[in-house]
């Protein structure tokens, strides 16, 4: 649990550091008296989603949310958590944090591409055990506006490893156990509301 509060901290404290981190900007001239002014939407972004995880024999899916915000031109650091649906009784809770680079517009594309990665932080219960680990993984995506948000499909791959607990045997010691390798691709799909 020690682990789970410590990677949740860290990714916001990267979040809300970004904030501290943008260029100040100058002072501008005032606007006319007859000027209407509105409120300015704030570049942190929500996301819900969908998720289809493959590979290691079989398939899962999954809802999560990703939150993301701008640090730099182009460059925006986004946190999510995922919770896989139990395959074979055992579920997974997925924290994870990744840079993502927004690439030019493409001409004749729907919509802006996108890439990144960064870390996963997985947490497995069921069929008897629970265990943790940590992995990486790697994305590539596309936003496409839509009405008053964007929506957006991504492409992951995703891997990460864990420790399997032995079970102990009276008169034999531990039987079992081991560390276990997991890796797949993740199709994903959401819809994007700026705050």
């Amino acid at each position: 649990m020690k682990k789970v509060l410590s990677f949740a901290l860290v990714v916001a404290l990267m979040l809300s550091s970004a904030s501290f981190a943008a260029p100040k900007k100058t002072a501008k001239k005032a606007a006319p008296k007859s000027a209407v002014y509105t409120t300015k939407k704030s570049d942190l972004s929500v996301s819900p989603k969908v998720s289809l995880y493959t590979g290691n024999g079989g398939s899962s899916f999954a809802i999560g949310c990703e939150v993301a915000k701008p640090i730099m031109e182009r460059v925006d650091l986004m946190g999510e958590v995922i919770y896989v649906l139990p395959n074979g009784g055992v579920s997974n809770i997925v924290l994870s944090g990744n840079g993502i680079y927004k690439f030019d517009k493409v001409q004749g594309m729907p919509g802006d591409i996108y890439a990144g990665g960064g870390l996963n932080y997985n947490i497995l219960s069921g069929s008897g055990f629970s265990a943790s680990g940590i992995g990486f993984q790697g994305l590539v995506g596309m936003d496409i506006p839509a009405g008053d948000g964007t929506a957006f499909g991504q492409l992951k791959y995703v891997s990460y490893s864990y420790s399997v607990p032995g079970v102990t045997v009276p008169g034999f010691g531990t039987v079992g156990g081991g560390t276990v390798s997991a890796s797949g691709f993740v199709i994903e799909g959401g819809y994007r509301f700026a705050l």
